[in-house]
């Protein structure tokens, strides 16, 4: 039997893919970040720790509303099925939630 795949999850495949890139940022944010990943991992077990980059992808990704995630769509194709998908692997639980 043949194994179905949904358009949306085709159409964002590619969007998982992880891509390395550079930024300059002031050091005051690159001691906030880090702030808030030792928060984070505060009384965590070792393997439940999260890394710099599960913390900035979060705080990238939240400030995206429900509302917003169709309009985006149309402009990024794939984008619903790819944010769905990384919420259920997300490794990061921001303080307070």
């Amino acid at each position: 039997m043949a194994k179905l795949t949904s358009l949306p999850q085709r159409r964002a495949s590619n969007l998982h893919a992880r891509r390395m890139i550079q930024i300059e940022i002031p050091e005051w944010v690159v001691r906030l970040l880090q702030y808030r990943l030792d928060e984070a991992n505060e009384g965590v077990e070792p393997e439940e720790q999260v890394e710099l980059n599960d913390l900035i992808e979060w705080c990238l990704i939240s400030p995206l509303t429900i509302r917003e995630v169709p309009l985006v769509e149309q402009s990024i194709p794939g984008l619903t099925a790819a944010l769905c998908r990384w919420l259920e692997t997300a490794t990061y639980d921001p303080p307070g939630l």
